[in-house]
This record gives C-alpha cells, sequence and structure tokens, in this order.
C-alpha cells in the first residue's frame, strides 16, 4: 500500500510506502502530521464528496481551514493531489462453465485532486492482468470539475479489449454493463469489486488525535457519523459493543494491569466509562483515572474498532510511563500480526516506543518486512522523508538520528567535554 501526496501543507510530491505499523520521527514541525491528515482528508472525500472544497480539510475535532492554508507554500495555483494505491494478492477468476481466466495481480491507484477554490478532479487508475496471457481489463478514469454526487453517474468506459462498461460515480463503482466482448460476468464481477477496493478502504480509515481522552463521568448514547470525530460518538460506539469493551479490557491488562468496563446506570440512559485496578480491585470512572489511562482507552477503541483498517496515531506515548510505552509497542504489534486488513499509521517523539519495536524484530517475533521507520526533516519549506531499513536484528540503517542529537549533547555536558 502506497500513500501519494502532493502540495499538502509542507509535502511538496511524496510516495509514501505503508507498512503494516509505520513509524515518523523527526523534529517538531517537519510534517508528520501531514501525512496522518492525507488519509482523513481522503476519507471525508469518499464519505461526503457534496461538500464544499474546505469542508473537506474540516474534520470534526479541528479544521485546517481553505484551500490557501493548506496548500504547498500557500501558492493557490498549484494543484493538491492526495491519493492511495493498493497492491492485492493474485486471485484466480473462472467463468460459469469452469474455464480458467488466470491469475489477476492487480494495482490499483486513486487520488483526488484540487486546484484553488475548484473541485479539480477525481483520477482512478487500476490495470488488472492474468499469468497466461488471457483476459485483461486495464482503465483509466477520471472525472473533473464536480464532486460526483452532484450530476448523474457519468459514464467512463474502460479499455475495448474487456468488452465491458464500468459505471463509475467518481467514488464506487456502482454497475457493470455488458459489453460487446466476451468478457465472463465472473470475471468482470471481480473487476468491479477490485475498482471499488480504495473507496472502501479509505472509509475505514480512523484517527487518534492528541486531544484525545474522556472528560464527563456519565455519557448516554448519540448518533456515530462515519468520521467518529467526538468524544461522545467514542462512548456510544463503545457502549454499544460489548465485544470491542472485552478486547480492550484484555489489552489494557496487558499495558497497565488495569481492567476496562462500561458500566450502565440501572433507571437511567446513561452509563460510564470505568477503570479497574486489578492489584487492589478498585475502580473509578475514566475521568477520575491518570490521563495516561484515560487517553489509552480512546486509542485502542479506535484501534480496535472492527471497521478501522488504517489507523493514524499521534504519538501514542503521551503521558505513559517508559514501561508502558514498551508494553504498548508491543500491543500493537500483537493487533496488526492478528489483524493483518489493518495498518498503523504513527507519529511519535518517543525513542522508547520505537526501540521497543524494533526489540521485537530482534525478538523474531516481528518481521522487519512490516515495520516502516521514516526519520522527517526539513529542508527549507518542503518537508523531507527518508525510509531507514530495519534488519532482521532489529537495527535501523544510519541510527535514530535526532534521538541521538540530544543525547550526545548531555554526554558532552557530563563528560565536560
Amino acid at each position: 500500500m502506497k500513500l501519494h501526496i502532493k502540495n499538502f501543507r509542507s509535502i511538496k510530491q511524496l510516495d509514501l510506502e505503508l507498512a503494516p505499523i509505520t513509524v515518523l520521527y523527526g523534529h517538531n514541525g517537519t510534517g508528520k502530521s501531514s501525512v496522518l491528515y492525507a488519509p482523513l482528508t481522503l476519507k471525508n472525500i469518499v464519505v461526503n464528496p457534496d461538500q464544499n472544497l474546505s469542508e473537506f480539510f474540516n474534520y470534526g475535532f479541528t479544521s485546517l481551514g481553505e484551500f490557501s492554508e493548506v496548500v504547498f507554500d500557500h501558492n493557490q495555483n498549484n494543484e493538491l493531489e492526495l491519493g492511495i494505491s493498493l497492491e492485492t494478492a493474485s486471485v484466480n477468476l473462472l467463468d460459469h462453465e469452469g474455464a480458467d481466466y488466470g491469475g489477476y495481480d492487480v494495482e490499483i491507484d486513486y487520488r483526488f485532486a484540487c486546484l484553488s477554490n475548484s473541485i479539480g478532479s477525481f483520477k482512478f487508475k487500476t490495470l488488472l492482468h492474468d499469468w497466461d496471457g488471457g483476459t485483461r481489463v486495464s482503465i483509466d478514469l477520471m472525472c473533473v470539475a464536480t464532486p460526483p454526487d452532484q450530476e448523474s453517474n457519468r459514464e467512463l468506459i474502460s479499455e475495448v479489449k474487456s468488452g465491458k462498461t464500468f459505471v463509475w460515480n467518481g467514488v464506487a463503482t456502482n454497475e457493470v454493463a455488458i459489453g460487446h466482448g466476451d468478457v465472463p460476468h465472473d470475471v468482470a464481477d471481480g473487476a468491479m469489486k477490485m475498482l471499488n477496493l480504495p473507496t472502501e478502504e479509505l472509509e475505514r480509515v480512523a484517527f487518534v488525535p492528541l486531544g484525545r481522552g474522556f472528560y464527563q463521568p456519565l455519557y448516554s448514547l448519540q448518533k456515530v457519523s462515519p468520521m467518529m470525530a467526538t468524544e461522545q460518538e467514542v462512548t456510544s460506539m463503545l457502549a454499544s459493543d460489548e465485544h470491542l469493551e472485552y478486547k480492550i479490557g484484555r489489552y489494557m491488562e496487558q499495558i497497565l494491569d488495569r481492567d476496562f468496563r462500561v458500566r450502565n446506570r440501572i433507571g437511567s440512559k446513561n452509563f460510564s466509562l470505568n477503570s479497574i485496578d486489578r492489584r487492589t480491585g478498585m475502580g473509578a470512572s475514566l475521568v477520575n483515572e491518570g490521563f495516561g489511562v484515560n487517553q489509552l482507552v480512546y486509542m485502542l477503541a479506535k484501534v480496535l474498532h472492527p471497521d478501522s483498517g488504517i489507523v493514524c496515531i499521534e504519538e501514542p506515548e503521551i503521558h505513559l510511563h517508559p514501561t508502558a510505552i514498551r508494553r504498548l509497542a508491543r500491543t500493537l504489534a500483537d493487533i496488526v500480526q492478528e489483524e493483518p486488513t489493518k495498518h498503523l499509521i504513527i507519529s511519535t517523539h518517543s525513542e522508547q516506543f520505537i526501540l521497543s519495536l524494533l526489540a521485537l524484530v530482534a525478538e523474531d517475533t516481528y518481521s522487519p518486512d512490516n515495520l516502516a521507520i521514516y526519520h522527517v526533516t526539513k529542508k527549507g519549506k518542503e518537508s523531507e522523508f527518508q525510509r531507514q531499513q530495519v534488519n532482521e536484528n532489529g537495527q535501523v540503517e544510519g541510527g535514530l538520528a535526532t534521538f541521538m542529537e540530544g543525547e550526545l549533547e548531555d554526554m558532552k555536558a557530563f563528560l565536560g567535554v
């Protein structure tokens, strides 16, 4: 999976390879959060395309402002483009009479572009090809100037070789009309499912912001929006899913030796979110716990939610003791291994968090192929991202540069150099 960003905030051009766990680290103000906001912006477009341009950058918990505020160098003549590319495992497709049409190796690229105060274009490219030289489906679609649901569906034609016409509205492929070729229905249906993969993946984006946690002793159920941006929406989601509650309790025990429970108040529609110290048996509402405990429940709720796929997390280490940070890193690694459809994109200032992930690699309990570490720097106005390869011993190419700078300064002070 790749994330494509062009002219967004301090990022001029970036094609970022994502792993099940992708970690971004670097000095303050280098552009790490821009990577996290990119998939959230794409989700905002997919779940509600009928918005003004500036609303695509309003996420509920924060708003980045007008187009001029988010475009690179504040130059409104720049085209801002965000996209996601997926590579799916090859699959074999058969027609109804059992003819084998080969294994399809699929690459799908979905991008949204905008210029100044116009919506710009939705771009969608995909290539399906088989191993045996049989049926091929190649599609290159573009929808210009208007959000996809403000006009009737536009028919955008796949390459004539496919013999099929895909009706695409800028967000999803809704129909397949039979064309003049001899492509079997199963192949066409498979192609349509592949075309819908990017939007389905973007609908599953979740975000864990710095401003997180629970600030009330009692809550009541509220409607949960697709963006799930507010504290009240997260609490309602927790109260509506007992299996999610149990999973959070399991991981809270691993990290902080505490349990988690949603407790209904008899005779009212209210409920509370409680934490129980397993050593003493004492419980308290989360608002009366330390904030490290409080924010951890919020984070796990977003990560473990069954509809979450790509989860963007800002500084998971906040308000946590180094021992808890170590356990959290191990817990997140366990989660992505148990639920392989999840991808975590994490910005951090914690050396302990990264070292804990590297220790898992060194222990041979987590594959280096499933961990991507990027050192983020700023050169002038532009963010730069350097991937640092991780070997099987948990060693990082080039070392953890920004953390070593501070440690060297302290060592000089101690040694009187």
